[in-house]
């Protein structure tokens, strides 16, 4: 008898090991798999979801005379439902195919459905299993179009945008805003005083195109501000800081400057006065002078003109944006997390919604110094 359940215990453990070494149970070979590597979202006024998928098949094929391999071109996939679920299962049946989001680089959100609420697409990030190494972006129009879009120089175009998003060596424009899955959906998990923001990425003709920068009301989207405002967004979010910035020279009759921004320290703070806020900005600046037309550099006065205009114009162009910013009452740059800090026991700071009432009429001081590094073309 003890014989006997010493066979039966050996045996559930030879059971256990192999449900251990022999893999997953519900695993599904590659060829049952379509790897979606960017997604977009639409919604349409007749309560449909319109979701259309860029599908990635493995492997290689043979390009031009056949000498050469690459990636073959990617699938479109357009389907609807009354949810995001139900058109991601409509997606499924018509590819026949489990849909596998392992190498998802891009979401795209349509601008009619991010002016209706992000919170639809909660499931999506939660459920679906969004990796959260990915990147999402707004569209100007519809999303579709933006998945259906072409970028030259890479085999699929969702890399153009995961890749520009990275930073480093692949940026190509301080305009481009970073826009990581994580922040969007889980931003105001942390606080509620912080908006939300995403790039805007649309097309030029056929091709892919940055265009700016969406900025959010809690979940809803508020506007589109422009390819400047969003180099400058970045500027102040200690993201990207290589732009150029012009400027007049006071008092030198037609004196104009250049200067190349390579470097930026920003320092951003909230101090309360009575019973309102003030936002405080306080940026240092080095980069290479470009241009310099109708004066030359003989004295360190010439120098300090050239910079305080230079530091004029930019700081300009910072309260600019925050004014914008102000006008949306949206908070990306996160004033209200810094009033919080600054007094953490005020009515003011308690909620977005009284934070917004003091938010949008804030004084805005802006201080910029500009220090030349080096000097370009002077005539």
């Amino acid at each position: 008898m003890e014989r006997r359940r010493g066979l039966v215990g050996v045996a559930w453990l030879l059971a256990a090991v192999l449900l251990v070494v022999t893999g997953c149970w519900d695993a599904r070979p590659i060829e049952q798999r379509a790897f979606v590597v960017m997604i977009g979202f639409d919604w349409d006024p007749e309560a449909q979801y319109r979701v259309t998928l860029q599908v990635q098949r493995a492997g290689y094929e043979a390009q031009g005379s056949g000498r050469q391999r690459a990636a073959p071109m990617a699938q479109i996939v357009v389907s609807e439902g009354q949810t995001p679920r139900k058109a991601l299962e409509h997606a499924r049946d018509r590819l026949a195919r489990e849909l596998d989001t392992t190498f998802l680089e891009l979401t795209v959100i349509g601008r009619t459905l991010a002016e209706r609420n992000l919170d639809e697409l909660d499931w999506v990030v939660r459920t679906f299993r969004v990796p959260v190494s990915g990147y999402v972006a707004v569209a100007p129009a519809d999303a579709e179009s933006v998945v259906r879009g072409k970028a030259p120089g890479y085999g699929i175009p969702a890399q153009f945008a995961f890749f520009g998003q990275m930073g480093g060596v692949f940026t190509r424009s301080a305009a481009i805003v970073s826009g990581p899955m994580w922040m969007m959906f889980n931003r105001n998990f942390f606080t509620p005083l912080e908006d939300n923001f995403a790039p805007v990425l649309g097309l030029q003709g056929e091709d892919l195109d940055w265009q700016g920068l969406a900025v959010f009301k809690e979940h809803r989207l508020v506007g589109m501000l422009s390819e400047t405002d969003a180099a400058h967004f970045n500027l102040l979010s200690g993201s990207r800081a290589e732009m150029v910035v012009g400027a007049k020279v006071p008092g030198r009759e037609g004196a104009q400057a250049t200067l190349y921004l390579q470097t930026v320290s920003v320092r951003r703070k909230v101090v309360w006065q009575g019973d309102r806020p003030v936002i405080q900005v306080r940026a240092v600046a080095r980069g290479d002078l470009q241009e310099l037309i109708g004066m030359r550099l003989w004295s360190p006065a010439d120098e300090e003109a050239v910079e305080g205009a230079l530091a004029g114009a930019l700081a300009t162009r910072i309260k600019g944006l925050i004014a914008r910013l102000q006008e949306l009452e949206s908070d990306p740059l996160g004033f209200g997390e810094l009033a919080r800090q600054a007094a953490p026991y005020r009515r003011e700071v308690q909620s977005g919604e009284a934070w917004r009432e003091v938010y949008r009429d804030a004084p805005v001081d802006v201080l910029v110094t500009v220090r030349m590094v080096a000097p370009g073309y002077m005539k």
